[in-house]
């Protein structure tokens, strides 16, 4: 059928050979693979597990950098049926730390990107703070140019949020 249910997309992308001799292959346990074998592989958990642990790289390594950006390692090993060892593409890998803590423990570590949302909003609640500081004393002073000025800055500002 080519869905996946519990991912809620297509497990082949883009259907059919079309851009060449690698085209619908994927990476799994360091072999490129057809998109539909892989997944079938996948689903024995066993095999899934190790793909996901990957010691010592063997099945080469896609690590995201502390600046976003991501670097790809091929496989250390070649299987006899391929010409060239296959490259990390289907995954980002987490750090080692990370991924022996989670097959030894069971905790997973998830990357939060929502981090950087919660930081954005910390800063524009700081500044309407900031701005309601100034509409007191702008209050005070009575100075209406200046309260309604900065009530349009507010009003901007929390629709931003």
């Amino acid at each position: 059928m080519n869905y996946d249910i519990y991912r809620r997309r297509d497990v082949d992308e883009y259907g059919g050979d079309i851009i060449g001799k690698n085209a619908n292959k994927i990476d799994f346990l360091g072999m490129r693979m057809p998109v539909h074998i892989a997944k079938l592989a996948q689903n024995l958990v066993m095999l899934s597990e190790i793909d996901r642990l990957n010691p010592d790289g063997v099945f080469g390594e896609r690590l995201r950098q502390p600046d976003g950006s991501t670097t790809t390692t091929e496989a250390k090993f070649r299987p006899p049926w391929q010409d060239n060892p296959a490259w990390r593409e289907s995954r980002i890998d987490q750090p080692m730390s990370m991924r022996l803590l989670q097959y030894l423990v069971g905790l997973r570590p998830y990357e939060n990107k929502g981090d950087a949302e919660v930081w954005r909003m910390s800063g524009l609640s700081k500044d309407i703070d900031t701005l309601r500081g100034y509409l007191r004393k702008a209050y005070a002073k009575n100075n209406r140019d200046s309260v309604q000025d900065l009530l349009r800055r507010i009003d901007r500002v929390t629709k931003g949020m």
